[in-house]
């Protein structure tokens, strides 16, 4: 395969961007298919550098990644969520205590 360098002129047998010949590398390729940005030229170089077999792979990596990225946004939502009916219930005491130090704990008390 030709890979254009900065001279213009072409370079045979180059590493594209996306690989796993290094632990850091591996962890932004991961990062890179995992957020759904051109993940399938990913797939198609590992097409070429291993074989049909890696489709499997990606399709782990794609369909569980997501699924543990979704899960963390539920996750967070759901944590918000509780942190604001929190809020509401405290605020709702609070005013529930205030309204019942002004107003009498019977109906008839103004009946004279």
């Amino acid at each position: 395969e030709n890979c254009p360098t900065p001279e213009g002129q072409l370079q045979y047998g180059c590493t594209p961007r996306a690989h796993f010949d290094s632990f850091l590398w591996g962890f932004i390729t991961m990062y890179h298919i995992l957020s759904g940005e051109n993940w399938n030229v990913v797939m198609y170089d590992g097409i070429k550098a291993v074989g049909p077999a890696s489709v499997v792979f990606f399709f782990f990596v794609v369909v569980l990644g997501n699924f543990v990225v979704l899960n963390l946004f539920v996750a967070i939502m759901m944590a918000k969520f509780d942190e604001s009916s929190t809020t509401i219930r405290e605020k709702e005491k609070a005013i529930a205590t205030m309204r019942s130090s002004f107003l009498p704990n019977k109906p008839n008390d103004f009946a004279g």
